[in-house]
């Protein structure tokens, strides 16, 4: 089969397995596991209205078993690595690359264990830095079902020159998670520089330039809310994961 005929087959799930794919091809198992659920789930859903004896449902359905036996053995794979101490995967952000939104490097560390997250970040300061703290926030709420806390651990700016603007911010985003029952503790530290955001369901993220690695636009341009679209400063974020001593 082409490759025109495989993507028409596949219809909307092509692009996103493709991307399944390469990501797999590129050792980066945790984003390529997600890719190919979400392409399993487009054709499931693709499926559906098609009769039992569709050469077009057969041959789905042959790509869908084919897709989660691949599925099944990254996820077999990354389990392995997590019980013996050794999963590590590495994403290098070149410069201006776009891509890089927080729900392509957190999500597939959620699950429905994740009840707190550490966030250890020395600048978590200016305006633009809190809202990418919140966005991460958002992105907790939507994606974790039993998270009860997060913390975050931040720089104490002495020089003062951002004035009450992260205590201001602070309280509002406090009393807004509490609203959904989930409680948000900020500490100030003077001799903070490692930048780590730590899952109590084992995972530990480690990126160099911290949350603040997308760079400014336009305020009116493509990647302005999306961050997705958005151009990322050069760095490298670190996945790892460490097993519970419990």
């Amino acid at each position: 089969m082409s490759g025109s005929d495989e993507a028409a087959l596949l219809g909307p799930a092509a692009l996103v397995l493709r991307q399944a794919y390469d990501m797999d091809v590129a050792k980066r198992s945790l984003e390529a596991l997600a890719l190919y659920r979400e392409g399993i789930a487009i054709l499931l859903d693709v499926m559906k209205p098609l009769a039992a004896d569709s050469p077009k449902r057969q041959k789905l359905r042959t790509r869908v078993e084919e897709y989660m036996t691949r599925a099944e053995k990254l996820k077999k794979l990354i389990e392995r690595d997590k019980s013996l101490g050794k999963f590590h995967q590495q994403i290098r952000v070149a410069n201006d690359s776009t891509g890089f939104g927080y729900a392509r490097i957190f999500v597939p560390l959620v699950d429905e264990e994740l009840t707190q997250v550490v966030v250890e970040d020395s600048y978590i300061r200016k305006h633009h830095q809190i809202l990418n703290f919140i966005r991460f926030c958002e992105l907790l709420v939507k994606s974790a079902p039993s998270l009860k806390g997060i913390t975050l651990i931040t720089g104490a700016d002495e020089s003062d020159k951002d004035g009450d603007l992260p205590g201001v911010a602070f309280k509002e985003l406090k009393q807004s998670l509490a609203a959904k029952n989930i409680d948000l503790t900020v500490q100030f530290s003077s001799s903070l520089h490692d930048r780590e955001i730590r899952f109590d369901n084992g995972w530990i993220v480690k990126i160099g330039r911290g949350l603040d690695y997308f760079k400014a636009c336009p305020k009116y341009s493509i990647g302005s809310c999306d961050m997705d679209l958005r151009p990322c400063h050069e760095t490298t974020i670190d996945i790892l994961h460490k097993q519970s001593s419990s």
